[in-house]
């Protein structure tokens, strides 16, 4: 589990163990031989070696082509056209399940789920029922407490809303959201089959949990990320959907200016006038400072993150400049893209990062992308704390530039970027060993490329602080990291 890609290919080879020829042919991972997310070397080699297998696939797609009007379809296989929709169906109606979460409460409305709660809610802990044609009552056992329950429906089981009137442990709330999402989503993969350590879950033809073989072990609920590999697949489609509309915007190819954000926070209401002779450049920075949730987009007035910002800016500016780039990660997309897609071990310029973009199908116009990764090559050139000082933009040579390793990242703007990226999965529980393995770009791993070493020294200082904002378990085999119940990204800011 620890071995690297060299390692495993270094042992098949001094052992002389049988290997997949697709890795000779130059293949950097086996998988379908067609596969949407294939990258152009990939579909290269598939073509001149497999061209055999892949032509049933082939045909089908210039059937469906056919069918869907496509005039030059030849150049539309040819070329892999039919990538660009690649997250199905999207019209039909999914499941749903919002959670409304309280200091005192806990509640979560479900629509069109697949399955009924009781089919999983087994896994979770042992319980008792009560029930009636429009409403169940029960009580959880967990941790040695009782919590009760209960479940109105709507016109049909699969639509009904589960209530707790009472506080309820971080650590419970985790886990009703995933038995939550397995009854909404599940569609009996079996993936989660694999995972029961005692034989006592069977997911066909019907969930069923042998409730004298369960130890309560959770690992069906939380070895996928929202506790079921349907659900998220599901938010993939949502991010993938949101990407694909977001406007790429251009910012004028302007970047963030350190010194205008310098004479912004010093005095807010002279900076509007000092500099309304640059129309297109000030246009530029609001659309920065939007992006990094410090201005109001209609009111054009500081944000709370705004305010915050300014009173620590004088005496903390390394980490005011840190939780300024979390937030353009979430909100810019060329920064997104920037953070996701380029590592330590990428050299890039502005036209490799236009090229990059325009690779992925980003329905945006080639002008628009090549303005927008000039304006963030340009921010780094002219914002030395965003570029430099925070590993983003190193000289690789007279032409190119590269980003660079960086653990000197104030733990408070790790909280804060763990804290986010946590909202975003709908989770209170991390773990280390899976931050370093997802593709999502706004973990600290991918954000500052801090190092595992790095990373564990901030975390071990955040356990230890007394008014702590997480907890870490990260000896003896141990990679757990806890989010308090009670915090939000942006409260445990000033919760110390």
């Amino acid at each position: 589990m620890n071995w690297n890609t060299t390692e495993i290919f270094l042992y098949l080879f001094q052992n002389n163990l049988i290997i997949n020829e697709a890795y000779r042919c130059g293949k950097a991972r086996v998988g379908c031989v067609v596969c949407p997310f294939a990258t152009p070397w990939d579909d290269m080699i598939v073509s001149r070696q497999y061209a055999d297998t892949m032509q049933p696939f082939n045909e089908r797609i210039c059937e469906w082509a056919k069918q869907s009007g496509v005039k030059d379809i030849p150049d539309y296989v040819k070329e892999r056209k039919w990538k660009r929709k690649i997250t199905g169906k999207t019209n039909q109606p999914r499941p749903n399940v919002e959670f409304v979460i309280g200091q005192n409460s806990f509640q979560a409305i479900v629509s069109r789920a697949n399955l009924s709660l009781y089919d999983w809610l087994p896994a979770l802990g042992d319980f008792t029922l009560k029930q009636s044609p429009t409403f169940d009552i029960g009580e959880l056992h967990y941790k040695g407490a009782v919590v009760p329950f209960r479940i109105e429906y709507g016109t049909t089981k699969n639509n009904f809303t589960l209530s707790i009137n009472q506080a309820v442990e971080s650590s419970l709330v985790n886990l009703l959201q995933r038995v939550l999402n397995k009854a909404a989503y599940c569609i009996h993969c079996e993936v989660c089959e694999v995972d029961c350590p005692t034989g006592a879950l069977q997911i066909l033809p019907n969930i069923k949990i042998n409730r004298s073989l369960c130890i309560h072990c959770h690992k069906c609920l939380t070895t996928h990320d929202l506790g079921c590999i349907a659900r998220d697949c599901v938010r993939m489609i949502e991010d993938t959907n949101k990407k694909a509309f977001a406007k790429v915007k251009g910012y004028k190819t302007f970047g963030l200016p350190e010194d205008w954000l310098r004479e912004y926070i010093a005095d807010p209401e002279s900076f509007w006038k000092d500099h309304a002779e640059t129309p297109p450049k000030v246009e530029s920075f609001k659309a920065w400072l939007i992006d990094a949730e410090m201005l109001e987009p209609k009111s054009k007035q500081p944000t709370a993150f705004g305010r915050y910002v300014m009173d620590i800016f004088i005496d903390q500016e390394e980490l005011a400049w840190q939780l300024i780039w979390i937030n353009l990660s979430y909100n810019s997309f060329i920064v997104d893209w920037f953070v996701s897609n380029i590592s330590t071990s990428v050299a890039f310029t502005a036209k490799s990062i236009k090229e990059g973009i325009l690779a992925q199908e980003v329905p945006a116009a080639a002008p628009t992308i090549a303005n927008a990764a000039q304006a963030l090559v340009n921010l780094f050139k002219h914002n030395s704390m965003l570029g430099e000082e925070l590993g983003n933009f190193t000289e690789a040579d007279k032409k190119q530039f590269k980003r660079v390793s960086n653990d000197e990242i104030h733990e408070k703007a790790v909280a804060y970027a763990l804290y986010r990226f946590a909202e975003k999965q709908e989770t209170r529980t991390l773990r280390l060993s899976s931050l370093k393995e997802v593709d999502d770009g706004h973990t600290p791993f991918k954000l500052f490329n801090m190092t595992e070493t790095g990373l564990k020294r901030a975390l071990q200082t955040l356990n230890s602080q007394s008014n702590r904002v997480l907890v870490a378990e990260l000896s003896m085999g141990l990679d757990h990291i806890t989010l308090r119940d009670d915090l939000t990204s942006f409260s445990l800011l000033t919760s110390n």
